[in-house]
C-alpha cells in the first residue's frame, strides 16, 4: 500500500495594507489542504528459482520430486510440477514435494516453477529425467 500526500494552497487576497502603494504590493493570506491517496501497488516480483530439484522416488507410472524452497517478496504459495518436453503442467502443490502420476512406461523429465500470491511466476528449475517401468 502506498500513501501520498499532496498539499494544495488556496491564496485569498487580503484588504490593501495601508502602507501599499499598489494592489501588487496587497499581502495574500495561504490556506493549506491536504490531500491523502492511498492504492495497492501491484506485486510484479518473481518468486526465487526453485533450486535442487531431484527424482525422490519412481513407481509404477508416477515420479516423486523434491527440491529446496523458493523465496519471494509477498510469500510462495506454492509451486507447479511440468513435463519439460511439452512444458504441460503435470501437477500443483504448497510444498517442496510433489509426484507426476499417470506417466506411461518410458523416460520422462521435469522441472518445477514457484508461484506467489499475485500469480507471479519464477523462472524454471534444473531438468531431471527418471524412468517409468510397467
Amino acid at each position: 500500500v502506498v500513501t501520498t500526500t499532496i498539499a494544495m494552497h488556496d491564496l485569498k487576497r487580503r484588504k490593501k495594507d495601508a502602507k501599499a502603494d499598489s494592489p501588487r504590493d496587497a499581502s495574500y493570506k495561504s490556506n493549506t489542504l491536504s490531500v491523502t491517496i492511498t492504492g495497492t501497488v501491484p506485486d510484479t516480483v518473481r518468486a526465487s528459482t526453485p533450486m535442487g530439484l531431484m527424482v525422490s522416488g519412481v513407481g509404477v507410472g508416477s515420479v516423486s520430486l523434491s527440491w529446496n524452497p523458493s523465496t519471494d517478496n509477498v510469500g510462495v504459495v506454492g509451486y507447479r510440477i511440468y513435463n519439460s518436453v511439452t512444458n504441460v503442467q503435470l501437477g500443483a502443490t504448497t510444498t517442496t514435494s510433489g509426484t507426476a502420476t499417470g506417466l506411461a512406461p518410458g523416460t520422462h523429465s521435469f522441472y518445477v516453477k514457484a508461484i506467489d500470491a499475485a500469480g507471479n511466476l519464477s523462472f524454471r528449475s534444473n531438468i531431471v529425467s527418471a524412468t517409468v517401468l510397467l
